[in-house]
């Protein structure tokens, strides 16, 4: 059809909307509490002391590993969304 890349860009479009209203409704809902600022101003008071975490190379590795499979999953689904586009649209 005339129209699929209009399509494919309209869907891509999309799923970028959706996927940081996801990501905001997720941070918005989260309730933990992660810095000394945050801490003080539910307290009242600020902490006495605060403990930095540092990260070691299980972690590092970990992060690293995380970050390469979303950027495989990424890709493996912008190119099964095209795959699909051009064989059946």
């Amino acid at each position: 059809p005339k129209n699929q890349p209009a399509i494919i860009f309209l869907g891509l479009i999309l799923a970028g909307i959706v996927g940081a209203a996801i990501a905001t409704l997720a941070e918005f809902v989260d309730k933990s509490i992660r810095s000394p600022r945050k801490l003080a101003r539910l307290v009242g008071t600020p902490p006495l002391a605060v403990i930095p975490y540092l990260d070691n190379s299980a972690d590092v590795a970990q992060a690293r590993s995380r970050r390469r499979m979303i950027i495989v999953a990424f890709l493996a689904g912008t190119a099964l969304s095209v795959a699909y586009a051009i064989y059946f649209l």
